[in-house]
């Protein structure tokens, strides 16, 4: 599982990883990491959960490693520091802590992204790349808020609202589907003729679609008698017009 930094709390990871969920997330940079105890000869009372903190003065003391990643649809110089810790926040469970830059278009290096993965077997670069996976759901959130009107949403029950989104999440699926299987069948001259050449995307096949259904009398296509359903023929709706 993937986490930005405000889920990123002891209340949601714990019981995950009691279920074998894994998880990667981003953490504040000031998250209280520690190394692990050093050895100890025995003593009365418990063991020593922490071995020093890791700071700011550790972490320059840590090797640096550069390299060119494909992040975010492109190929970004990345450098990164990473060391086994133990975290404070999650009871002292052991992670994988890699503090990750990118080079920026002013040829500055970002400020450092800290990153905690409970898998402590993953490379640094792997555990870079996984994450960078989430970002995946940023698009998705834009499309939900911009374009399929959840900013405005008018359901009152939560069934409703659960199968409102079911029905615009398979019809915004659909248009992917198509634009990515029937490009080359595309009727695109009787769309859109001024977008010769250029590439099929999922609007388009959105624009055809909503040529196609809106005034189709789907309602009286189904005989409740035969119980079959016969494809309709487009009315006259001004709406086809615009």
């Amino acid at each position: 599982m993937l986490i930005d930094a405000w889920f990123m709390r002891r209340g949601l990871i714990l019981p995950l990883l009691e279920q074998q969920v894994r998880i990667i997330g981003q953490v504040r940079r000031d998250t209280a990491l520690f190394l692990p105890p050093e050895p100890e000869p025995k003593r009365r009372g418990p063991k020593r959960k922490y071995g020093q903190r890791v700071d700011a003065a550790m972490l320059e003391t840590l090797p640096i490693q550069e390299m060119e990643l494909m992040l975010y649809g492109k190929v970004q110089p990345v450098r990164v520091r990473s060391v086994f810790a133990v975290a404070r926040f999650l009871k002292g469970l052991p992670v994988r802590a890699v503090w990750c830059e990118m080079f920026l278009p002013d040829h500055t290096w970002s400020r450092p992204r800290l990153i905690l993965a409970t898998e402590t077997d993953l490379s640094a670069q792997q555990v870079v790349e996984i994450y960078a996976e989430r970002w995946g759901i940023e698009p998705l959130f834009h499309n939900l808020k911009r374009w399929w009107g959840v900013a405005n949403l008018w359901q009152q029950s939560k069934a409703a609202l659960e199968l409102w989104m079911q029905i615009r999440s398979t019809a915004y699926a659909l248009t992917q589907l198509l634009a990515l299987q029937l490009w080359q069948s595309f009727p695109l001259m009787a769309i859109a003729p001024w977008r010769k050449g250029a590439m099929i995307t999922a609007g388009l096949f959105a624009q055809w679609l909503r040529m196609q259904f809106i005034g189709l009398p789907v309602r009286g296509a189904y005989d409740p008698k035969s119980g079959q359903f016969v494809m309709p023929v487009p009315g006259h709706d001004q709406r086809l017009q615009c």
